[in-house]
């Protein structure tokens, strides 16, 4: 790998999103040819399977703009698994700041010390 490749890698993948770094080093990879997909991996850390990624979705045609993570991922609001979670913790700041109701903040020093 020359040494404007290394310094064009190592001065872009900071500035971009999971996308475009898959992207960015799948075109990449692809310039270089034979050999490509180790030397990128080795430079910058990121695992083929995902610069294979960048290639398919290279490939298919995917386009930088719009979502950089599928629709769904990530964790559900606690809301969905506890209906009731702002309720219980209402009711267990109001035990902790009876003495002290305007002191919301009170009770961090005694859920610690447990």
């Amino acid at each position: 790998m020359d040494s404007a490749a290394v310094k064009r890698i190592q001065t872009m993948l900071p500035h971009l999103d999971e996308k475009q770094k898959r992207l960015f080093l799948a075109a990449e990879v692809e310039s270089m040819g034979r050999g490509g997909l180790r030397d990128i991996h080795e430079l910058t850390g990121v695992s083929k399977t995902t610069i294979i990624r960048g290639k398919r979705e290279l490939s298919e045609g995917s386009s930088i703009g719009g979502r950089i993570r599928n629709v769904g991922g990530g964790r559900n609001p606690i809301t969905e698994k506890y209906s009731n979670i702002e309720e219980k913790i209402e009711e267990i700041l109001s035990e902790e700041t009876a003495a002290n109701a305007r002191d919301k903040l009170s009770h961090v020093g005694s859920l610690r010390s447990k």
